[in-house]
This record gives structure tokens, C-alpha cells and sequence, in this order.
């Protein structure tokens, strides 16, 4: 009867200790689970690409506060080679601008033109080059012939896909008065607008932004002071 009771206490023992290997086991592979799930997120984080307008996440999975209509679209941003092109009707009001398709004579979805109160810019698919007209009050209504102008020249060639026109990173900057920093470890685009880069430096050089009440052109003279500092160019 001892023996049995023995034998008995004796094949509960390795049953325990057989549960509590299987127990072991588990939590240890639901480990090796959760860290390899952790670390494939965190790797699959770091490759979508973010974009920060103004220090506010404006990817599609960012946070809340900006509201989604506002979101980018999924084609905002496309990457052709190793660069990233980004939609100019898109990102135009961001920046302060209207968007236009055509010319201010056709409507061709190749060619498109954005304006605010001081620069009219023109964009064409295919071409190398940008060109900037400048605005008064007097001449906003004007046509592109009797507006001064200047031509930028962009390293890479305006995109039409997607139904859009796209500009390079390189662009874009000269395009919408945006400062353009692009972080390839952390894979995130961060844009500042002129006039919100503007309100972080200007308190730190006042005297530029001083300008003559009775000087012509005054508006002209503060938005080019802004392109200056923006630039890098004081």
C-alpha cells in the first residue's frame, strides 16, 4: 500500500515538473514572440516615411492633432530612385498658396501655377526649371507678361503622374518658401513654412525686419528679408 502511494506521489511529481517545463517553455517562446513582434514593428515604423509640417506630424498614421481631412493623401509623396517628390497642388495651401491647374490662359493638367498676395510660380512637366512672378496689390490681377519675373532652375524634372504634378525635394524649397531637412536614419521629412520659420527667429534679429513706412514696395522688402533669413542668407 506504501509502495503504491509512493509510486503514485512519485508520478505526480514528474507530472508537475513536466506541466511546469511545458509552462517554462511557453512563457519563454510567447517572449521570443513578443520581442520579435516589437522589434518587426519598430523596424517597420522606422521605414514609413513621416512628415512633420511646421513640428506637427501630418503622415497619414500620425497623431490627432492635426484634423484627417487635413491629412496628406497617400500619393502627397512619391519616391522616384532614391529621391521623394511631393504633389504642388498638395502641399500648396500648406504653404500658404492657391493652386491652379493650367496657365491662367488653358487648363492642361501639365502645366499648373500656384499664387498668394506676393509670388505667382509656374510649374510644367518635363521641365528643369521653375519661374516666380512678383505680386503687388496693384498687379495680382495682372498677366504673367507684364509682371517682373525670374527663372530657378531645379536639379531634377517636374513629374506628372497620378493625375498630379510633382517637384523634388530639391524644389520644393525654392518652389513654396519652405525650409526642406530630410533625416535618413530616422526617415523623416521635417518643413517649415516661411512665415512659421519666420515667427521662431525672427525675435533673434528684429532689426532685419525693420522697414521705412513710406519706403514703395514695403511688403516686397519684409517677404524678401523672410526668403533671406530662410535661406540661410544672414
Amino acid at each position: 500500500m506504501d509502495f503504491n502511494k509512493a509510486n503514485n506521489f512519485e508520478k505526480e511529481k514528474q507530472s508537475s515538473k513536466k506541466i511546469l517545463v511545458i509552462a517554462i517553455t511557453l512563457i519563454i517562446i510567447l517572449g521570443i514572440a513578443a520581442t520579435s513582434i516589437y522589434f518587426y514593428t519598430a523596424n517597420a515604423k522606422k521605414k514609413i516615411l513621416k512628415i512633420y509640417i511646421n513640428a506637427v506630424n501630418w503622415s497619414r498614421y500620425g497623431d490627432s492633432t492635426v484634423v484627417d481631412k487635413k491629412r496628406l493623401a497617400s500619393n502627397s509623396v512619391i519616391k522616384e530612385g532614391n529621391k521623394y517628390y511631393f504633389a504642388i497642388k498638395d502641399f500648396a495651401e500648406i504653404a500658404g498658396f492657391n493652386f491652379y491647374r493650367g496657365d491662367r490662359t488653358t487648363e492642361e493638367e501639365t502645366k499648373a501655377y500656384i499664387e498668394n498676395n506676393s509670388e505667382r510660380v509656374t510649374f510644367v512637366s518635363g521641365a528643369k526649371e521653375i519661374r516666380k512672378y512678383y505680386l503687388t496689390s496693384s498687379s495680382s490681377s495682372s498677366k504673367n507678361s507684364s509682371l517682373t519675373s525670374q527663372v530657378f532652375n531645379i536639379d531634377d524634372t517636374i513629374l506628372f503622374k497620378n493625375g498630379k504634378l510633382y517637384i523634388s525635394e530639391n524644389g520644393i524649397g525654392r518652389a513654396f518658401n519652405v525650409l526642406f531637412k530630410y533625416n535618413q536614419a530616422s526617415n523623416n521629412i521635417q518643413i517649415y513654412t516661411l512665415e512659421y520659420f519666420y515667427s521662431l527667429m525672427s525675435g533673434q534679429i528684429k532689426d532685419l525686419f525693420k522697414v521705412n513706412s513710406n519706403m514703395n514696395n514695403e511688403s516686397k522688402v519684409i517677404i524678401d528679408n523672410k526668403k533671406a533669413l530662410l535661406y540661410n542668407y544672414v
